[in-house]
């Protein structure tokens, strides 16, 4: 099995290929879809300009993303099924930013889901402005013990419900922000599951 060339990967997302690919996969396969000479010429354009190989990297990114949202989807809808869900928005102190490698802070946000809920998922996000470093999650808990946070930062939630219009657009957010991921400083999604628990 070949390895991931992340490197690879970082270039073709910058260069907004995946759009492009995604665009004309959707309108070829869709035969009700009236056929778009803008899209027909930005693929061939980006054929042209990028290579046949960035055409195919930008296809092995969308395929890997549909699975995710599809993984993700499917979690979170058995999340709501069980009962009440929350939406977590955990931050880092400049303290706890700055003495900490990245891979420590996403040690505290796992053990931190661990001890509030046997069923999470959580990735990892940069704030538009300043990039700065922060998580979302989704936790089957009515609620929660924010104070054991407040070692690492502070914690915002909110409550998700079954006919919550939010509930829609978590798997497409948390999707969005796992590819934000992917890029040359990171060298992995950062997605955190807890375990399948077997009944």
């Amino acid at each position: 099995m070949a390895k991931c060339n992340y490197v690879k990967k970082a270039e073709v997302m910058k260069t907004g290929v995946c759009r492009i690919v995604k665009n004309y996969d959707l309108m070829n396969a869709n035969t009700d879809f009236l056929r778009s000479l803008d899209i027909d010429e930005e693929y061939v354009h980006a054929l042209w300009t990028y290579g046949l190989d960035f055409i195919k990297e930008a296809r092995r990114i969308n395929k890997a993303s549909f699975k995710r949202t599809t993984r993700l989807r499917n979690r979170i809808k058995e999340y709501m099924a069980k009962g009440q869900c929350l939406f977590l928005t955990l931050t880092f102190t400049d303290l706890t930013l700055n003495n900490t490698s990245e891979a420590t802070r996403k040690k505290y946000v796992k053990n931190y889901l661990k001890s509030v809920s046997d069923y999470y998922v959580a990735n990892i996000d940069y704030g538009g402005q300043n990039g700065r470093e922060h998580y979302h999650a989704i936790v089957v808990a009515d609620k929660v013990d924010y104070s054991t946070w407040h070692t690492y930062g502070a914690i915002k939630g909110e409550k998700v419900r079954l006919n919550d219009e939010s509930v829609a657009r978590l798997p497409k957010y948390i999707n969005k922000l796992t590819n934000h991921a992917i890029k040359d400083t990171t060298k992995h999604v950062s997605i955190i599951y807890s375990r399948e628990i077997k009944q």
